[in-house]
């Protein structure tokens, strides 16, 4: 599964003797309230650090090679990240990601609260379960929690998410409706009156995405992501730095 690629992530080159840490020192773009990589951030000894020594057969072709024996890594890399996958890229960047991060964590405390509290209710009635939209929430809770793990995951899953969350929303209260049936407890009552309000804001959040641009103009880089050094190697990423 790709993951947005942020500050720390680390780095590896086919042909380096150890790996290195990419560093982003400044830009507008955070995922996890980590400085994100732009499909330019490839700057050498700005953002990428030297892999030790080189083993690649065609080191001496590059323009920077170090003559001798000895072949330390100079970094003599291509300008940009090659983005294996391009729908990586998004438009109005800044904005989205923190829209994202946002979204992302309501999504998955609205569900688990709601989940949890009308489980807790059931349980204090001792109430029997209505298996058929226990099923139905099982299955939405499962689906929103999967496609919500990471941004990059959520950003290309969004209009699932978004339909997955109104229909979580909508079965959660039905089985509120149900689990009232025949309540006289005044606070359980409340409880799950406050369950059903819950929704709302489930649903508002699933518009957030689906209200999302179409992908498209400034590029963010990925774990599937790769960058090329002149010298003859392929650097790609260990972890993500999230």
């Amino acid at each position: 599964m790709a993951e947005y690629i942020v500050s720390g992530a680390r780095m590896i080159c086919d042909k380096g003797e150890f790996s290195s840490v990419l560093s982003i020192p400044s830009g507008r773009m955070r995922v996890g309230g980590k400085l994100a990589a732009g499909r330019k951030d490839c700057v050498p000894q700005k953002h990428v650090a030297p892999f030790g020594m080189c083993s690649s057969g065609t080191y001496l072709c590059s323009g920077k090679a170090k003559p001798g024996e000895e072949h330390p890594c100079v970094l003599d890399l291509m300008d940009h990240y090659y983005l294996t996958d391009e729908e990586a890229s998004i438009t109005d960047l800044a904005e989205q990601i923190g829209s994202l991060e946002s979204c992302r964590r309501q999504l998955r405390d609205l569900i688990s609260l709601s989940v949890n509290e009308m489980t807790g209710i059931q349980h204090e009635r001792s109430r029997q379960m209505n298996y058929a939209l226990s099923d139905r929430l099982s299955e939405q809770y499962s689906v929103i929690w999967r496609k919500t793990e990471n941004l990059y995951e959520m950003r290309q899953a969004a209009g699932e998410i978004a339909q997955a969350a109104a229909a979580f929303a909508e079965t959660a209260r039905q089985n509120c409706a149900y689990l009232k049936e025949g309540c006289a407890d005044a606070s359980l009552c409340q409880r799950l009156d406050a369950v059903c309000e819950k929704q709302n804001l489930l649903i508002s959040q699933g518009a957030v995405l689906s209200g999302l641009p179409e992908a498209g103009g400034n590029q963010m880089v990925t774990t599937e992501s790769f960058l090329i050094c002149r010298c003859g190697g392929v650097i790609t990423f260990e972890s993500s730095g999230q």
